[in-house]
């Protein structure tokens, strides 16, 4: 409950400041520089990638419901409004949820929920054709992550897709330590802030490729395909398209 509690304050706090950034953190935009148009077609671009790799892999799926797992504003979940009947955006951010719902231009298609807890109870197994979350894991504590992926298996329908990305390795270059006075007072504030969430920034956490395959397959589902996403030299990840 309170790695809940403080994962949310970090993304009530984000919302607040920079919600577009926040999201989709690309230097150049921090500052509220992303404008509607430009953020929202980042998601076309996305979700046309995912549909069109499961397309390439003859992976046919039923377009009745999806859901966007960490939506945010709904950079995502509008994009899957062009393809499917039903939306749901979910996130932990009563603030995110807010502003998805004010951006919204599909109506009743889409449904934002807040959820802010560590399980996805709200919805009964065997929901949604389609379940999307990407650049959203990597910022969960490592159990909650593994707890929400089982959670993705077990709401798929049969015959549907799981499309997640995860980071899967962060070199330990990016973890370097150093005893430089102001890097140690930077390095301790950063441990207070996670420990209690106050002024605590977006973390960002591996989940090694074996822990994925395992817990994946244990929880019932297969991965048929795993699309390189390497954010930079130092993070490594994979986009993962699980067959339930």
């Amino acid at each position: 409950m309170m790695k809940i509690l403080k994962l949310r304050m970090v993304w009530e706090r984000l919302a607040r400041e920079d919600p577009f950034w926040a999201v989709l953190t690309v230097k150049e935009k921090r500052g509220n520089r992303w404008s509607p148009s430009e953020f929202f077609e980042t998601g076309k671009v996305d979700v046309t990638m995912c549909l069109e790799q499961l397309s390439a892999l003859n992976f046919n799926i039923e377009h009745r419901n999806a859901l966007d797992f960490g939506c945010g504003v709904g950079r995502l979940t509008q994009a899957l409004a062009g393809s499917f009947t039903s939306v749901t955006g979910v996130d932990v951010s009563m603030n995110m949820i807010q502003l998805a719902r004010q951006y919204n231009s599909h109506g009743s298609k889409i449904i934002y929920q807040h959820n802010p807890k560590g399980d996805l109870d709200i919805f009964p197994n065997q929901t949604f054709d389609f379940l999307i979350s990407l650049i959203t894991l990597q910022h969960l504590p490592r159990e909650l992550a593994i707890a929400y992926l089982k959670e993705f298996v077990r709401i798929c329908r049969p015959g549907g897709c799981v499309c997640v990305q995860i980071v899967t390795e962060i070199s330990s270059s990016s973890k370097k330590i150093t005893y430089y006075p102001p890097t140690l007072l930077k390095r301790l504030l950063r441990w207070i802030r996670k420990k209690t969430g106050i002024g605590a920034s977006m973390e960002m956490n591996a989940l090694p490729l074996k822990v994925v395959e395992s817990v994946i397959s244990d929880a019932g589902g297969e991965i048929i395909f795993a699309r390189e996403h390497c954010m930079s030299e130092e993070i490594q990840g994979k986009i993962f398209f699980i067959r339930c």
